[in-house]
This record gives structure tokens, sequence and C-alpha cells, in this order.
């Protein structure tokens, strides 16, 4: 089910991480994502970002659908796991152990390589800076 797993690296001290992947489902049903746990994280929380008051802010979900015969992708901005409470720093070419609890009774472990994402800040949007600057139209 779960496919094309990585976890973002951290700076030193950072004491959150997100983790982002595919998930597929190939049955007739829908299947829901209802728990993660990891070696590295006190605590592993499905989130999805939400448009607020003009502000992207994250919020925590109670679990992940996936279509039946069909995919829910993870991916930054959008909908993710985070990893907080992390017992060390999370580096490049590093992997960690994450478990993933299904509602069907399905469970999957995976050890995960750990990423450095280039182009993106290193808190994935999860500090208290606000997302200032214009677009042009063309």
């Amino acid at each position: 089910m779960v496919h094309d797993a990585y976890v973002r690296a951290t700076p030193p001290g950072q004491r959150n991480a997100a983790a982002y992947f595919v998930l597929r489902n190939n049955a007739k049903s829908k299947v829901r994502l209802v728990s993660v746990k990891s070696d590295v994280a006190e605590v592993a929380e499905p989130h999805s970002h939400v448009m607020d008051e003009g502000m992207m802010k994250m919020r925590r979900v109670e679990y992940i659908d996936i279509p039946a015969e069909g995919e829910t992708v993870l991916q930054p901005g959008g909908l993710h796991i985070m990893l907080m409470g992390l017992v060390k720093q999370l580096q490049p070419g590093e992997y960690v152990s994450l478990e993933f609890q299904f509602d069907n009774g399905q469970k999957q472990t995976m050890r995960v390589p750990v990423k450095m994402i280039v182009g993106m800040s290193m808190t994935s949007g999860h500090d208290k800076k606000k997302h200032k600057h214009k677009h042009k139209q063309g």
C-alpha cells in the first residue's frame, strides 16, 4: 500500500520532520490509514495544510482515506505525516522505521530513506513565519 516513501532531513535542533509517500489501494473498497509509528519520533500524526484567513496552516487529521482502486499522494504542501519529538537529527542517507496501520487490520513496516529536499525550507512550513510576497500575473 505504501510506496515511494521518504522523510525530510532536519537541521540540528529541529524537533519535527515530515514523511511523504504514495498510498495505493487495489481493493474494491476504500481503506483508511489510521496511525503511523516511528522509531525516531515520540509522536507521528497525519496532517494537512489548509488555507485559513489567507494563510496556509497545518492541521492534524484523524485518518487518511485511500479510494477504492486508487491512490492518495502525501507531498509537501498537502497531506503528510508529522514526526514530532524527534530523538535525533535526521541526516540524508540514513533510514528510519515507519509502521503504518490501516482500518482493515493491515500493517506495513518500512525502512524509509531520509532525503534533503532542495529548494524548500527545512521546516516544511511548520514554523511561525508568514508567507509574504507577490506573484506576477502574466
